[in-house]
C-alpha cells in the first residue's frame, strides 16, 4: 500500500545523515558492507516473518535507510579512487594524438 511504500521512502530520506556520519566516522567499506547486510537482513526478514503492522512500517523505515545508503556510499568510495584507477574513458594523451596525425597545414595547403 501507499503507507509501507512511504515508510520505506521516508527511512531512506531521514537515514541519509545518519549513513552519511557514519561513513565519515568509519572507514566507507565498513559502512558499505553494513548497509548491504541490513538491506539484506530486512529483506529476508520482511519475506519470511509475518510481522504486525507497527512492526512493519518500523522495519521497512529501517531497511529502506539501510538499503538506499548502498549508492551514495559506494559513490564517495568512487570518489576518493585516485584519477586512473577510476572507471570510465580517458581522454586521449596529447602526445599519442599528434604523433598519429597528419601535418598541420594552415589554410588546407
Amino acid at each position: 500500500t501507499a503507507a509501507t511504500l512511504s515508510a520505506v521512502f521516508f527511512g531512506s530520506i531521514v537515514l541519509q545523515i545518519a549513513i552519511g556520519w557514519l561513513s565519515d566516522r568509519v572507514s566507507r567499506i565498513a559502512a558499505l558492507r553494513l548497509c548491504g547486510a541490513a538491506g539484506l537482513a530486512g529483506a529476508a526478514l520482511l519475506a519470511n516473518l509475518p510481522v504486525p503492522p507497527a512492526v512493519l512500517f518500523v522495519v521497512l523505515f529501517i531497511w529502506g535507510g539501510m538499503a538506499s545508503g548502498i549508492y551514495p556510499v559506494a559513490l564517495s568510495i568512487a570518489g576518493q579512487l585516485p584519477p586512473g584507477l577510476r572507471a570510465g574513458p580517458r581522454p586521449p594523451r596529447p602526445q599519442a594524438a599528434c604523433a598519429s596525425a597528419p601535418p598541420c597545414v594552415p589554410n588546407g595547403t
